[in-house]
């Protein structure tokens, strides 16, 4: 199933052979070593082999890096997330700067809220003892 997954001569031209040998693996007629079924693991996006570090056991599917066995794929991470990284960083930085900002001022508004209430008492009490 693996094997089918990507047209002949794609998997051919990836793996540098020629389609007639290609249809050889397919049909069993070569046998298929383990480096030969990594790289059509990985061609195909099944698994990612040992060799991709912490990248290993991941699949990709319908364009997206799949992270987790059992995860849909819906929920892996897309090319334009991985191209916009440093964008989105920014944009996480910037909203927790915003929301500090937003909780500076209402702690602000609420101090001179508080203060002018204060003050027009003070200000009441010195009206009345000097008219």
């Amino acid at each position: 199933m693996m094997m089918r997954r990507l047209p002949s001569a794609t998997m051919a031209a990836s793996m540098g052979i020629s389609e007639a040998e290609y249809e050889r693996y397919v049909r069993g007629q070569k046998k298929i070593t383990r480096m030969v079924y990594a790289f059509i693991r990985c061609v195909t996006g099944a698994e990612l082999p040992a060799g991709f570090g912490e990248f290993a056991g991941m699949r990709i599917e319908r364009g997206r890096i799949i992270a987790r066995p059992n995860q849909h794929h819906n929920c892996g991470i897309r090319y334009d997330d991985l191209v916009h990284t440093e964008y989105l960083r920014t944009c996480g930085e910037l909203a927790k700067a915003q929301a500090n900002l937003i909780e500076r001022l209402s702690k602000e508004r609420d101090f001179y809220r508080r203060q002018c209430s204060k003050d027009a008492r003070f200000g009441m009490m010195l009206n009345k003892i000097f008219p």
